[in-house]
């Protein structure tokens, strides 16, 4: 896994390519190198993706306010 610390470096030159791409610089292909990057910054490595769970509904049903 890539560490945390790589992944902010990496993101912060994606940033930096992606702004010299625009005009008056206009490096265009620093687009496509910039979201390619991203793209690796952003992934999960090797199967770590975090999994979502859903939850539970509360015992007894609705969860409403009681009338009593």
């Amino acid at each position: 896994m890539i560490p945390v610390l790589l992944r902010v470096v990496g993101a912060a030159a994606a940033g930096a390519l992606l702004a010299v791409s625009f005009p008056p610089v206009g490096l265009w292909w620093a687009a496509i190198a910039a979201i390619a990057l991203l793209v690796v910054v952003l992934s999960p490595l090797r199967g770590s993706a975090p999994r979502a769970r859903a939850r539970r509904p509360p015992r007894g049903g609705g969860g409403g306010a009681r009338v009593g």
